[in-house]
């Protein structure tokens, strides 16, 4: 067995067919690789939970820590730190079932960790319904990124940077306590581990600007903690060290994503001794001033990913064939008209 320890947490509550068929396709594809995977499971007595244990439990690089689940959206936090409890790898891989199985990527995570960089930030790919259908047919990894990078809407949603594709070591992992636990539900959690992993490494500085809270669209846009977390992705960016987030459906009804408003106040509570802390002044956020520097570093044209500077809302991206037909029949008389 390789040493490092892949971690997902997991959940049938929401979308069980499809959540099971990409953790048993995760599974089949770190067993080829000879990698652990230790899954963090939130066990609701449902047929798929039976699935995972009998389909999967036997195989020899899963580990499966089972915890009745409660009657509200699972503890992502806690579902993670039963995992890590049952890791051997001496680092560590945090990612969902929904990540494309990219065992390349995964084992060069793994080793820029070796290479004794405390933390490794992936960027993350969101495919669309249409791209992951592309993928899960043998599409090569590369023709996403460059689709991105050449602004088409067609294959991808959006960029996350950063992502909670996360690369240390398993000491760090429980020197900081791992995922806090009062977090319920989806969003934060991640942020809070990330921010708490930078500060014990001394990659991230305390800072009352980290405070600010903005969700962006461009990612080198971004503002506050994110932008401060972001700035940790740019050499894995440039070496196309990338994850790729198959699509699923959201329903922002759920109690899964209305817990995000709770858990944003959580974290705003348990950072807010940021507040106390000097205010560096910046003329650019700190993501931007590490993407410039980062393509100095490389001699690289930083044109190269002026999409990640693209704020403009999906819909205005996509085509739409009504709109499409309209400005056809607008060009046609036009240049009729000119022409006469």
């Amino acid at each position: 067995m390789t040493t490092f320890s892949v971690l997902t947490p997991l959940d049938f509550g929401r979308r069980p067919h499809s959540l099971f068929e990409r953790v048993r396709k995760l599974a089949i594809a770190l067993h080829e690789a000879d990698i652990q995977l230790v899954i963090g499971h939130a066990a609701r007595g449902g047929p798929f939970d039976d699935r995972l244990h009998h389909e999967l439990g036997g195989m020899r690089n899963v580990r499966i820590a089972s915890e009745p689940a409660g009657l509200n959206a699972s503890n992502l936090s806690r579902l993670r730190n039963n995992a890590a409890a049952l890791a051997d790898g001496d680092i560590i891989l945090l990612l969902d079932a929904d990540i494309f199985p990219d065992i390349p990527l995964f084992r060069a995570l793994a080793a820029q960790v070796r290479e004794n960089r405390p933390m490794v930030v992936a960027p993350c790919l969101y495919l669309s319904s249409e791209g992951t259908a592309r993928i899960e047919k043998g599409e090569d990894k590369a023709f996403f990124i460059e689709s991105a990078l050449a602004f088409q809407p067609d294959w991808v949603l959006h960029w996350a940077i950063p992502s909670s594709v996360i690369a240390l070591p398993r000491a760090d992992y429980h020197a900081i306590g791992g995922f806090c636990e009062e977090y319920e539900g989806y969003g934060y959690e991640d942020f809070d581990f990330m921010l708490r992993l930078a500060f014990e490494k001394g990659v991230l500085q305390a800072d009352a600007s980290l405070l600010f809270d903005r969700p962006y669209r461009a990612p080198l846009l971004s503002q506050g903690f994110r932008a401060a977390l972001g700035q940790l992705c740019m050499s894995t960016l440039m070496d196309d060290l990338i994850a790729i987030h198959l699509f699923h459906e959201k329903d922002q009804d759920e109690d899964y994503y209305r817990s995000r408003t709770d858990n944003g106040e959580l974290f705003r509570n348990r950072f807010a001794w940021l507040s106390s802390q000097e205010s560096g002044k910046r003329s650019m956020p700190p993501v931007l001033t590490a993407f410039y520097e980062e393509c100095a570093r490389r001699d690289e044209d930083p044109l190269r990913y002026q999409a990640l500077f693209d704020g403009r809302p999906r819909y205005l991206l996509k085509r739409r064939p009504y709109a499409s037909r309209l400005w056809r029949q607008f060009r046609r008389h036009a240049s009729r008209a000119f022409a006469r």
